[in-house]
């Protein structure tokens, strides 16, 4: 779950695409892929049972573009993707971003203890 789409990652269509980002061999160093793949290849991550979200849709030259409503919003909007798709594990990419979705500032990084409501997730 990111926050918003890039510049360069909304121009070619795919995410964490940046020329510098170490995402996807992150992805595979941590085993969480069984083959070195690039952002070209995002669409075979679904085969994996892994798929891609942003808190808020549109793309922005950097975060702080953001209005704080559309945010919320947003942060309103993933919950209800959480409860429809019901992933065994959703994974933020970033502090603030989990700190918009879950209302607090108050958490460790890492697993959370609690389950979202009405989920397994």
């Amino acid at each position: 779950i990111g926050i918003n789409p890039g510049l360069f990652a909304a121009y070619v269509g795919h995410h964490y695409a940046g020329p510098g980002n170490h995402f996807w061999r992150c992805m595979y160093l941590s085993g969480l892929i069984p083959e070195p793949m690039s952002a070209y290849d995002d669409y075979k991550l679904l085969s994996f049972g892994i798929g891609f979200t942003n808190i808020c849709a549109r793309t922005t030259r950097g975060s702080a573009d953001l209005k704080k409503q559309e945010i919320r919003d947003g942060a309103e909007i993933l919950k209800k993707k959480l409860l429809m798709y019901r992933p065994k594990i959703a994974v933020f990419n970033g502090k603030g971003i989990f700190e918009v979705f879950s209302g607090s500032k108050n958490f460790n990084i890492g697993k959370q203890p609690d389950k979202l409501e009405g989920t397994d997730t």
